[in-house]
């Protein structure tokens, strides 16, 4: 990057600094072990508030933040793990599924609805619609169609009924979370009637 904007050999010469106009991005608000205040749920990078930046971090901060920060995040949680399989090892005597899993389980073969071209409707839906410059109309079409969406998901789930290594059931729960989240996102948009960093209000 360095040979291609500055024509500038970092093996021969220093690398030029210079304020680059960045998005504001907000963030999680995490603590000094990079944990929030979901205990156990960890954060760092561009979703995570370290308070290392101001209102506009420099483009290339948030790279060395990501190496810095995830290693630290990593660390933690994998320190937080280890506390936790103690307590399921005394607790935890037959192999059982969590609820979100039984609630995928119940909609095994055939699903009425095919949550992978939903959740590639959802992706378009939000390129198109939900990206940096917004509109009020396109935010409630968007709405809409989620609201829709979701009460829908009882006629989707897995057609893999294993539980060894089921990538089915696992894209399912992520689809089902990501449904949520894109719903708090146009919610939240509709809310700030002021265009701010990466929300842009038209």
């Amino acid at each position: 990057m360095a040979k291609l904007y500055e024509n500038v050999d970092p093996v021969e010469s220093l690398i030029p600094i210079k304020p680059v106009a960045h998005y504001t991005m907000g963030g999680i608000e995490v603590g000094v072990e990079s944990q929030t205040n979901v205990s156990g749920l960890f954060a760092c990078g561009e979703c995570a508030n370290h308070n290392v930046h101001g209102a506009n971090r420099l483009g290339g901060n948030s790279l060395l933040e990501i190496v810095v920060f995830g290693r630290e995040a990593g660390a933690n949680a994998a320190k937080y793990a280890l506390t936790l399989q103690t307590q399921r090892a005394q607790t935890q005597t037959t192999q059982t599924l969590s609820t979100p899993e039984l609630f995928a389980f119940e909609h095994t073969q055939e699903p009425e609805l095919d949550f992978y071209r939903v959740r590639d409707e959802v992706a378009t839906l939000f390129y198109e619609k939900v990206g940096i410059v917004r509109t009020k109309s396109e935010l409630q079409t968007v709405q809409k169609r989620l609201q829709e969406l979701s009460e829908s998901l009882p006629k989707m789930g897995v057609s893999d009924s294993s539980h060894i290594y089921n990538t089915n059931l696992v894209e399912f729960l992520e689809f089902v979370n990501m449904l949520e989240i894109c719903q708090m996102v146009v919610e939240a948009a509709l809310k700030r009637e002021v265009s701010i960093g990466a929300h842009y209000i038209v």
